[in-house]
């Protein structure tokens, strides 16, 4: 993690990077080795679908070790969030606080930053630096698992906080932590709740055109 001249980035864990490349690196040993063309189909498949599985594992990490990806950076304009395919940039003045999220896949704990857009924000946490956004429901995402920053919930969490100073430097003063007037809230609050009446009236409708059919056909 570097900070120079108003930028800052969070760079990919190499760990992590090494881990995979063995790991693939020795599916494709193995198909290798049990690969025989005088075998039986289904061995041959086998091996094969060794090797594949192993290259698409190593092969998508060297690309990505060259390009020093993924990587999020912070400059005064906002967030950037660099992938070997795209590029995602978000305003300071268009994100709301930031929480770090975790999901856990079976033994494996995949680690996120999560916001509401600002104006979000501001209607369901007014004036508030806290956040319920989660991985359910954020406007904005980043799994940073891959990320050397984000390999542990503590780095994380360190992570989150230097999000939101950035935003508050940049693009949401403490002083001025209201974007959106009173009327503007309530029209949100009554649109979201409008959206969330009309959601649940297609359900219903759903559900009684299901036992309708169960009934009469």
């Amino acid at each position: 993690m570097t900070e120079l001249f108003e930028t800052k980035e969070y760079r990919p864990s190499y760990s992590k990077f090494f881990q995979l490349v063995i790991f693939g690196a020795l599916f494709v040993a193995g198909g290798v080795f049990l690969y025989d063309p005088n075998a039986e189909l289904q061995k041959q498949l086998l091996a094969l679908g060794a090797i594949l599985l192993g290259a698409l594992a190593v092969v998508p990490r060297l690309f990505a070790l060259v390009a020093g990806r993924p990587k999020i950076v912070l400059t005064p304009d906002g967030i950037e969030l660099r992938s070997v395919i795209k590029t995602i940039r978000h305003s300071w003045r268009d994100v709301g606080v930031f929480a770090a999220r975790t999901q856990s896949v079976y033994y494996t704990k995949i680690r996120y930053l999560c916001a509401f857009t600002d104006t979000n924000h501001d209607t369901i946490h007014p004036s508030n630096q806290f956040t319920s956004a989660t991985t359910y429901n954020a406007d904005i995402s980043f799994a940073i698992t891959d990320l050397a920053d984000g390999r542990s919930d503590k780095k994380a969490e360190a992570m989150a906080q230097e999000f939101n100073r950035w935003r508050l430097k940049y693009g949401a003063p403490e002083n001025n932590a209201l974007h959106v007037t009173a009327e503007d809230r309530t029209a949100l609050i009554k649109q979201k709740k409008r959206k969330n009446l009309t959601s649940i009236a297609i359900i219903f409708v759903f559900l009684a055109a299901f036992v309708a059919a169960k009934i009469y056909f």
